[in-house]
């Protein structure tokens, strides 16, 4: 389980499960204070879509992948200003929401004040799914990663494994769990703000050979320690786990 949550989601309240698993620690926490068994465990990659090609050879833009909808307004922020700054930048969405919800009440308001801002859904193409998703990916040296605002800190965005296990440059908010398991500028660049964000995707567009190694080591992290067949021992693990309790 790994998604926005409260205090009344039924699957806590209801006894619908015996065991939750997740990486996300607020999850695992509420799971607790309902007295529900519960194990970390991080999502991982399939094996057989791992994909480390030609670095050099791709395209040189930056990708972005994700909800922008009502819960994301610091992902809304960061897009826009790259828009602006006129970083080469793709982004391929779905809920794409301009403002938030407090916005969009006086939009009627103020309509002739929002229709001069950057509006991220004439920018935005289609977005991707599944394998066609991470293959597209693999065409593109950087992609941004923003970690949803309502598990910041708790949990890792699903992008940090898909983007890595394609051999991408990852950019990524800091975040204290992810920081857990990769090291910046070692598996991934961690970026500040957004004006220190913009300086990362300068100096790496401008020293190839960093970038390339930087790339190639979380590819590697990722097939060293987060695939299915390396989670699906951990779940072997917690599952004997479990038996020996009940027993």
């Amino acid at each position: 389980k790994s998604s926005k949550i409260s205090k009344d989601y039924p699957v806590f309240k209801e006894n619908y499960f015996h065991h939750i698993l997740s990486d996300n620690q607020a999850i695992l926490q509420m799971a607790a204070k309902y007295k529900i068994k519960n194990s970390p465990m991080l999502v991982s990659i399939p094996d057989r879509v791992l994909s480390f090609n030609e670095y050099k050879l791709r395209n040189n833009k930056v990708l972005f992948m994700g909800s922008i909808g009502n819960d994301y307004d610091q992902r809304r922020k960061i897009l826009k200003n790259l828009i602006k700054n006129k970083i080469d930048l793709e982004i391929r969405s779905r809920n794409i929401k301009d403002h938030n919800n407090k916005y969009e009440k006086i939009t009627k308001l103020f309509f002739e004040y929002f229709s001069t801002n950057i509006k991220i859904s004439n920018f935005s193409k289609n977005p991707l799914y599944g394998l066609e998703m991470l293959k597209y990916m693999g065409n593109f040296k950087n992609i941004i990663n923003i970690h949803s605002d309502f598990d910041k800190n708790n949990a890792l965005n699903l992008r940090i494994f898909e983007s890595l296990s394609q051999g991408c440059l990852l950019f990524t908010d800091s975040n204290k769990k992810m920081e857990q398991y990769f090291k910046n500028e070692e598996n991934l660049v961690i970026y500040d703000d957004q004006s220190d964000l913009i300086k990362k995707i300068s100096f790496y567009k401008e020293n190839q050979d960093i970038a390339l190694k930087i790339s190639k080591n979380g590819f590697d992290q990722i097939k060293k320690s987060h695939t299915t067949s390396v989670r699906l021992e951990e779940f072997k693990n917690i599952c004997n786990i479990i038996w020996k309790i009940i027993s």
